[in-house]
């Protein structure tokens, strides 16, 4: 679960960035065992995270938490509101997920309501008009299918901190397990962007796509590298520039690129690269947490060939990555189908005309070789 986690809060960084908020995390253990459906999982942070931008304002703070209790009270105290209770049965630890931030807060007598579908605060500093009422209701519905819990406090200009407790499975309980509907989630998480995560292959086959990768946050990176598995090989680069400058060098056959990064974001790049002979024809798909429609018409009048907004579908990036390789296949087939088609037709064409010239001098040599005859024939039968 960690590295899920982790990703998620990635996917975010950027969005945190435009308004200088600092966006931590930190995480006791590197893997923990949790047994859930990455989709409901990814909706329940994607709304807590961003609510904690949203309604945070420039310059502040965002930490998520990731720990483990034996015991899911141990996480709380008397001042949390406790929206969702864990169901009994589990006996088993318990996995937390804080999300804390130095926003505007929520004023003590409406938390009971902030889980309520459609409500929205609104008082003079208010959250009126910056979200439609659903999100939180959405999340504590899901912590309800996960058998988890869920619990908020908060104080009115000091910032909110939102708790997902989760049960963490057993070992050998996803063996055990008749009819897995769920996904656990257990992936070792590497926090440096080491030189072997940095340019290993996962598969030293040259048949295989390359993939030049550039992202400057290790966990989206490493999560990108996971979704794609084995079936590219792959090329990363840390901030705009240095992916421009490999993307020169090596000439991929498929870039993903970040769009807010240092040095040179993703805008330039596209814009780089698409107006360069050697690598206009890349396949480029943009991904960023800031989707809104300006941003997504931005990056495709640059040329960009894809918009995904973090966090992105594992499946949506495949599909789009197998479409968009399909379509360059295709194009370069046509293209170089054509061309020869038209070198053909052009040897043919000038066969044609040469054959075509070399019949009427034939046509003309005869009809002088009748002229001469007949004048000749003419010139004798005179007496």
């Amino acid at each position: 679960m960690v590295a899920f986690v982790k990703y998620l809060a990635g996917s975010f960084q950027s969005l945190a960035a435009v308004k200088g908020i600092q966006l931590r995390l930190h995480s006791e253990k590197e893997t923990i065992l949790v047994t859930l459906d990455k989709d409901q999982m990814q909706t329940i942070l994607s709304n807590l995270l961003v609510n904690a931008v949203k309604f945070t304002p420039e310059n502040g703070s965002i930490s998520l938490t990731i720990s483990c209790s034996t015991d899911w009270q141990n996480c709380l105290d008397a001042e949390h509101y406790r929206a969702v209770v864990p169901g009994i049965g589990h006996e088993g630890p318990w996995a937390t997920i804080a999300v804390r931030d130095s926003g505007i807060g929520i004023p003590a007598d409406l938390i009971s309501k902030v889980f309520e579908q459609f409500y929205q605060i609104s008082n003079a500093e208010s959250r009126q008009g910056k979200g439609s009422g659903i999100g939180l209701a959405l999340v504590k519905e899901l912590v309800l299918l996960m058998q988890g819990g869920l619990a908020v406090k908060s104080e009115q200009g000091k910032g909110a901190e939102f708790l997902v407790i989760l049960p963490v499975s057993p070992a050998g309980a996803l063996k055990n397990m008749e009819e897995p509907v769920v996904e656990a989630l257990e992936i070792p998480v590497k926090v440096g962007l080491s030189e072997s995560l940095q340019e290993t292959t996962e598969a030293p086959n040259g048949i295989l796509p390359d993939l030049l990768i550039i992202e400057d946050n290790a966990d989206v990176l490493h999560y990108i590298r996971l979704c794609v598995g084995s079936n590219y090989r792959i090329r990363t680069a840390v901030n705009g520039q240095e992916g421009i400058e490999k993307a020169l060098k090596t000439v991929p056959d498929l870039i993903i690129s970040d769009v807010m990064m240092p040095l040179k974001d993703g805008f330039e790049v596209v814009q780089a690269l698409k107006n360069d002979e050697r690598t206009s024809h890349i396949p480029i798909i943009l991904l960023t947490a800031k989707a809104d429609l300006d941003s997504r018409i931005k990056g495709l009048e640059r040329g960009a060939d894809a918009y995904l907004a973090k966090p992105f579908d594992k499946e949506e990036l495949l599909a789009y990555l197998r479409s968009l390789l399909e379509l360059r296949r295709k194009l370069q087939a046509r293209y170089t189908g054509g061309a020869l088609a038209h070198e053909e037709q052009m040897k043919t064409d000038r066969t044609s005309s040469w054959k075509m010239h070399l019949y009427k001098k034939h046509r003309l040599c005869l009809k002088c070789t009748c002229k001469i005859r007949i004048l000749m024939c003419r010139a004798f039968a005179k007496p």
